[in-house]
């Protein structure tokens, strides 16, 4: 199945620049992504975002503002990611110097897992013990280059910086090394599960979302797909119809009896916006007429409309740059930074040869007097 957004995404790579990231964190209104979103803000403060994966996937939602690396959208009604939090805490006081052990397990994290010996003193409760474990986490590179870690008094949180999907395996355990005193805790909770980020798609916002849903139906418009009506019923004597609003360019009739015979008419024609049947030839009482005939493209009315399967994808996506880039051209003129003429020579050349429908032309079979 292929939608608006889909088309509209391949045909925003052709005309324009298109950067692709993964966000690290979000809400329903927003996202951040600090390796990507590193572009001038006049390139991504406004435009087009494309939701690749994730919750929202195939969505296309219009970018209201990007302020450092943070990107703000139309609201998409639910959280795109969340960071895992992973809770530790420390039980019991020290009754002897020595070090605790803590050990850190993680998916994600290089040299997983790593133990950290944690020096302590006697009489230290948990909220000191607390504090030594994050300073020494802090201190620990491997640590320090997958989480952020918080907390405060004797808890400990881990959390990761890019929002993954939830590790199952991420622990923190606590337990007496060379020390004494401490309570086991083998096992941390995982007090936030993670939502791995969405990947994503920002077009430059050059070229509207709008705009690329007209220049699209203008594609459309170009292709026919079949439609069928069956509203008009046969009396024995009538050999002129009106056909039906909507109903032109007709490529076929029938007329069905009853629920195993269909018979192909050849004795009719188009005229005048009726369906016309030679002499001699009405279709009988009770028949059911089956007009087959041509229809332009449905509407699109939103990102998620469905293209018909009898429409060459890639004759629409070189057609809808194509109309996109002549609109260009009306609005920017033949300013270098939009490279509007290098890239419709790519697209003309890349439509030569190509069909609009995947079945190529109509071929209509007409059998009068056959059962079919």
């Amino acid at each position: 199945m292929t939608t608006a957004a889909e088309i509209g995404l391949r045909a925003a790579r052709i005309v324009t620049d298109v950067m692709d990231g993964t966000a690290t964190t979000g809400t329903s209104t927003s996202l951040t992504d600090t390796v990507n979103l590193v572009q001038p803000n006049a390139h991504w403060d406004i435009g087009t975002l494309f939701i690749l994966s994730g919750t929202h996937a195939g969505k296309a939602v219009m970018i209201k503002g990007h302020v450092g690396n943070r990107l703000s959208f139309d609201t998409l009604g639910s959280v795109l990611c969340v960071h895992q939090v992973e809770t530790a805490t420390v039980v019991g006081t020290v009754t002897g110097d020595g070090n605790a052990t803590v050990i850190v397990t993680a998916a994600g994290m290089n040299n997983s897992p790593k133990t950290l010996s944690v020096a302590v003193l006697n009489l230290d409760d948990a909220s000191a013990v607390g504090g030594k474990i994050r300073a020494a986490m802090n201190a620990d590179s491997d640590i320090t280059n997958y989480f952020t870690v918080g907390g405060s008094g004797a808890t400990i949180t881990l959390t990761p910086k890019i929002a993954v999907a939830n590790d199952t395996t991420l622990n923190i355990s606590i337990d007496n090394g060379t020390c004494t005193g401490l309570t086991a805790a083998p096992t941390s909770a995982n007090t936030t599960a993670g939502v791995a980020g969405p990947r994503y798609a920002v077009m430059r916002g050059v070229y509207p979302w709008a705009q690329v849903m007209s220049a699209m139906q203008q594609a459309l418009d170009m292709t026919h797909v079949t439609g069928i009506d069956s509203t008009l019923l046969g009396d024995g004597e009538t050999i002129d119809f009106d056909l039906p609003a909507g109903v032109y360019n007709l490529k076929g009739v029938t007329f069905t009896r009853d629920a195993y015979t269909r018979l192909a008419s050849n004795h009719w024609k188009e005229f005048n916006g009726q369906l016309r049947f030679d002499p001699y030839y009405a279709p009988v009482d009770g028949d059911t007429i089956n007009i087959i005939y041509r229809k332009p493209h449905d509407a699109i009315t939103s990102y998620s409309t469905t293209i018909n399967t009898e429409i060459d994808q890639d004759w629409l996506t070189y057609k809808t740059a194509e109309n996109l880039l002549w609109w260009a051209l009306g609005v920017y003129s033949s300013s270098a930074e939009h490279k509007i003429e290098e890239r419709m020579n790519r697209v003309m050349a890349a439509l030569k040869g190509r069909t609009a429908r995947r079945d190529g032309p109509d071929i209509v079979l007409k059998t009068s007097g056959v059962y079919i």
